[in-house]
């Protein structure tokens, strides 16, 4: 007898959740759509939410689901990639340990896909807060090209979270060991590989902001600053021999890099030299702009 094929392996990486792991699992595990494997990867995770994962679980026996343990911690990037390799359904459905799906959300992603023949589905999320929530809609792009830049220039969320992926796009790709901008390196690149794509209007992923070990909690931190750049870097490089037939591309990447050098020099300032910073009220943003274009290149 053949063993199952699951068309939908969720991954979810594991690393001091204690606090979020239950609502996270349960959002999973109680799905509307039963063609799921569920991969929780514990990246050497210090707390006890492996403990408190393996009690979950003996609520849904029905589910397939494994936990693959690292020996030691190597990070965000590295254990996604970790689940991508021991994935085995056509479809990769990336979920924060600290965030919970809507429980159809899958089912709606996969409707979507199989309507419009899609690699990469896309839907609306909710930012959660201690004491609202902040709905996001997605603006759906006309062409693979402009979803890409609009990625790229972050006219568009570069979150790996809460979209359904062909597995395929995956193949042969290099993903860096990054501590922060794991998910800008890789969408945009995913994207490109793809021959179609598809949105889902309804509301699918809830992104909280209540963990402070989080990145959101620590983007000042210098580390952090450092990977972003080498992020900017990489998929210059990648897009390199696009730019070359693209003015579309140039001029994103190009936006992306002075994206990057505004915001470091802004983090670089600690908050005192920040306020006392002041503009002339002549100075308007395009003048600004320029002047930080002219700064860019010089550099």
């Amino acid at each position: 007898m053949s063993e199952k094929r699951y068309e939908v392996s969720v991954l979810v990486p594991i690393y001091n959740v204690e606090k979020y792991i239950e609502q996270c699992a349960r959002s999973i595990l109680e799905q509307s759509y039963d063609n799921l494997e569920i991969l929780f990867i514990d990246d050497a995770t210090p707390d006890n939410s492996i403990m408190l994962l393996r009690a979950i679980l003996e609520d849904y026996p029905n589910r397939h689901v494994k936990i693959i343990s690292h020996s030691e911690n190597r990070g965000l990037a590295m254990a996604r990639k970790t689940g991508i390799d021991h994935a085995t359904g056509e479809y990769i459905f990336h979920v924060d340990s600290d965030d919970y799906l809507e429980r159809n959300a899958i089912e709606l992603c996969v409707n979507a896909s199989q309507s419009g023949q899609h690699d990469l589905v896309f839907g609306n999320f909710r930012h959660i807060y201690p004491n609202r929530s902040v709905e996001f809609v997605r603006k759906e792009a006309s062409s693979i090209d402009d979803m890409v830049c609009d990625i790229l220039i972050r006219k568009q969320p570069c979150n790996i979270w809460g979209i359904l992926i062909r597995k395929s796009l995956y193949k042969d790709l290099e993903i860096p060991s990054l501590d922060n901008g794991e998910d800008f390196v890789t969408l945009p690149r995913l994207v490109y590989r793809s021959h179609s794509i598809g949105f889902v209007k309804e509301f699918v992923y809830n992104y909280t902001h209540l963990n402070q070990s989080s990145f959101q909690f620590n983007r000042l931190n210098k580390k952090n600053r450092q990977d972003y750049k080498q992020v900017c870097l990489f998929l210059s490089n990648f897009f390199c021999n696009k730019m070359l037939s693209s003015d579309k591309y140039q001029k994103a990447v190009s936006i992306m890099n002075l994206n990057f050098f505004a915001s470091d020099l802004i983090y670089s300032y600690n908050l005192k030299a920040l306020r006392s910073l002041s503009f002339p009220k002549e100075i308007f943003c395009k003048e600004y702009l320029r002047e930080l274009k002219w700064t860019h290149r010089i550099m």
